[in-house]
């Protein structure tokens, strides 16, 4: 089916994974953002979190994550796919480049997402990598295409929030407009991509020469054209001037060349669209902790206890609440918020009509925005109610890795 004059700008239409890579935009800057969390954060931080990308995907991809390294194909120029950790690996500063293939990191949605919903999945879209990283948004044609198209690479990133554009230099245009024409031709975003260590004509990656062949054919025809048919003939040396200096007869050292610094690796550490947050370090463990564990029901629902919580997202809210057996309770008006490193600390009353006796009781921190969960138990003893009751062994805090809520 015809595309758009945006969409046909790239070069290349074929499925994502094998022609991806032919279009020809590429970023090497630093991608960053401070920003603090919005919307969800999750962690994709080993091979087990991603499945093998399909060689030639529809509309279906569902949400979850796949990935793979391109190797070469039959030799037919074509490109086979590889595991993700066959040319990168996870680690703590994120996904990492590690060989001379290219890899994609490629997040299915559940349902396609409509163009006209595009816009708002850009507000606030950015990319933390270094190094040779494109980010592209996967679309699905009616004619049962699925293709990847990539934003101009003419900003400091090539995702940009809001200010993302699309199309070559000097015809640019903005999301919206962009989406409209994706909306006109009914196609779809079912959705998004980030690609390590491409080498696309023009670009500085460290990998040109694992995907040179494939793709020179195909770019040919955006390469500046020669300017000469033959070999470049030497320019005539000119002639020597006289050296009326007075020669130095002391011994000559060498001048040290300057070294090279070797080129950056290529690492990938954070994607945020559409108001999800990926990070692909090593996901924290969170964890809370108290001075002491066992407090009396008068102290612990009048003055509290001091907590300090780890293992959570900078910047986002922590709430608070208290567990027992099958109940449990949100304290409203105790939240905290992450520090830089991902700690919080604070004190914790507990509510009266909650903890109404003696026994063990787990005060558990939730991160809003990455659903990380740290509990300790306390045990509560109340001296002033009538004896023969036995008090329960305190639990040993247990960190707890994975996503909950306060009834975990």
């Amino acid at each position: 089916m015809p595309r758009s004059r945006i969409v046909a700008a790239g070069v290349g239409v074929a499925a994502l994974g094998i022609a991806t890579v032919l279009v020809p935009t590429v970023s090497s800057a630093d991608q960053s953002t401070t920003a603090a969390p919005a919307g969800t954060v999750e962690w994709v931080d080993s091979q087990s979190d991603v499945a093998l990308l399909p060689a030639a995907p529809d509309s279906s991809l569902g949400d979850r994550w796949y990935g793979a390294t391109f190797g070469a194909g039959s030799g037919d120029g074509s490109l086979a796919t590889k595991p993700l950790t066959a040319g990168s690996a996870f680690g703590p500063n994120g996904l990492t480049l590690t060989g001379s293939e290219p890899v994609v990191l490629a997040r299915g949605f559940a349902e396609p997402m409509p163009a006209a919903d595009l816009p708002a999945a850009f507000e606030g879209a950015s990319v933390t990598a270094q190094g040779s990283t494109n980010f592209s948004i996967l679309v699905h044609f009616p004619d049962g295409t699925t293709q990847a198209e990539f934003p101009s690479s003419n900003t400091t990133s090539n995702v940009d929030g809001a200010q993302t554009t699309w199309g070559p230099d000097g015809a640019q245009v903005g999301t919206q407009e962009f989406a409209d024409e994706l909306a006109a031709e009914g196609a779809t975003v079912v959705g998004y991509a980030e690609y390590l260590g491409l080498a696309i004509e023009g670009s500085q990656a460290p990998n040109d020469a694992a995907i040179d062949a494939p793709v020179a054919p195909m770019i040919a025809d955006t390469a500046p054209e020669a300017t000469a048919t033959g070999p470049a003939t030497p320019a005539a040396a000119p002639a020597a001037t006289p050296d009326t200096t007075t020669p130095d007869t002391t011994t000559q050292a060498a001048t040290p060349q300057a070294d090279v610094a070797p080129a950056a690796p290529t690492v990938l550490r954070s994607i945020t669209f559409d108001d999800v947050t990926t990070d692909f370090t090593p996901q924290p463990v969170a964890q809370a902790s108290v001075p002491d564990t066992t407090l009396t029901r008068a102290d612990a629902t009048t003055t509290g206890t001091p907590v300090a919580g780890t293992g959570f997202v900078p910047g986002e809210t922590v709430r608070v609440g208290v567990v027992q057996g099958g109940r449990a309770e949100g304290i409203d008006g105790t939240t905290f918020t992450a520090d830089a490193g991902g700690a919080v600390i604070g004190r914790v009353v507990l509510p009266a009509d909650f903890v109404t006796g003696a026994g063990s009781y787990d005060l558990v921190l939730v991160g809003d925005s990455s659903s990380q969960r740290a509990a300790v138990t306390l045990t509560i003893t109340d001296p002033g109610a009538a004896a023969g009751g036995t008090t329960p062994t305190a639990v040993p805090a247990t960190p707890v890795r994975a996503k909950a809520t306060f009834t975990g």
